[in-house]
């Protein structure tokens, strides 16, 4: 049975309830399945939905009269007990990834993300910080997860310098992370030598916001248009159409939807195999995004719920198994840099 056959009947209202389950509904249409990740919805190991449910806040309902009426038959192994069981598994073999030695280890890019989970606490989430990498062989790796207060500067430093202590001699060529992120600051300080570029995805959410309703289509195609563009001078152009289109619809606003040309374009320094890839997180939203919570602030609860970083570590590593080489990974050693990618197009590299 696949999660999509799991889960076909649960009941809309549990994304609205982050504690309880309620009994399967049959009157209301479900969205449950839908807000899987893609790894999860064909897989057929129960266990693997877990920490997904743990961290979209049903941590207190993961229990096995619950998880049986999800699934609609009597399911053993995971009674109460032997989720506690679970649980002492996982954070074990988190604990022991965490401290796996970076020695030799080089990396060509990471994706980076602080992020707060639907989980209650004593009234602030904890903010789980994640960074993906790509070695220069074109394959992934999931290089760090660890909890924090809230996204700072200070907590950022500590990240990484945790990453020099397990062996990682120098960062990576490019990092990619949310322009709102504290790690950039961090980042200079202890691995001066990495390019930023900020996250198109999260760029763009940002600019919508302050963007009127009635030009949003128009802004969002432009955006698209500068984010996918051939060359970076083609891309300033198609900036100065959307600063032109601000100015005469919406001047109110142009202020709001100017970009950081610095680190929103960065990634034209790289081959062109690569862009796809590294305009955003999306390495790290396809696993995490439909998990995000709104706000730092949580619900506060008497029992707070802990253990985040290892049920995002679980999480993790169930999508690393599906995980493949980012395209045009031939172009990735070093020294291919400045010569022609398999595209057939010259990159420069700053």
């Amino acid at each position: 049975m696949s999660s999509n056959d799991i889960l076909k009947q649960y009941p809309s209202s549990f994304l609205e309830n982050t504690t309880v389950y309620n009994q399967p509904s049959t009157s209301k249409a479900h969205t449950f399945p839908s807000q899987l990740p893609a790894f999860l919805r064909n897989t057929k190991d129960v266990s693997e939905l877990v920490p997904w449910l743990y961290l979209k806040g049903a941590y207190s309902a993961l229990n096995e009269s619950t998880v049986n009426t999800i699934l609609g038959q009597p399911m053993r192994g995971l009674s109460q007990s032997s989720m506690v069981r679970l649980k002492k598994q996982w954070d074990e073999e988190y604990q022991e990834w965490k401290t796996q030695s970076l020695h030799g280890k080089e990396y060509l890019y990471f994706w980076m993300d602080g992020i707060y989970f639907n989980v209650p606490s004593n009234g602030n989430r904890q903010s789980v910080y994640i960074i993906i990498a790509t070695a220069y062989d074109g394959s992934k790796d999931l290089v760090l997860i660890e909890e924090g207060q809230k996204d700072s500067v200070l907590r950022w430093t500590e990240v990484f310098q945790q990453l020099k202590d397990r062996g990682l001699e120098k960062g990576p060529k490019l990092a990619i992370g949310d322009s709102d992120l504290g790690a950039w600051e961090a980042l200079k300080n202890v691995f001066p030598e990495t390019q930023i570029q900020y996250c198109w995805l999260h760029q763009l959410e940002n600019i919508l916001d302050n963007t009127p309703r009635t030009s949003q289509k128009k802004v969002r195609e432009t955006l698209d248009a500068i984010s996918k563009a051939e060359n970076r001078e083609s891309a300033l152009q198609k900036y100065d159409q959307l600063l032109a289109l601000a100015a005469e619809n919406f001047p109110k606003y142009k202020e709001e939807i100017k970009i950081n040309k610095d680190f929103l374009l960065t990634f034209f320094d790289f081959p062109k195999d690569h862009w796809y890839h590294i305009r955003s997180t999306n390495s790290i939203e396809s696993i995490f995004g439909s998990l995000r919570a709104k706000s730092s602030r949580a619900k506060k609860s008497q029992k707070p719920a802990s253990g985040c970083a290892t049920m995002a570590f679980k999480l993790a590593t169930s999508a690393q198994k599906q995980w493949r080489r980012i395209r045009g990974y031939e172009a990735a050693p070093e020294a291919t840099f400045g010569e022609e990618s398999p595209s057939g197009h010259t990159e420069r590299m700053a």
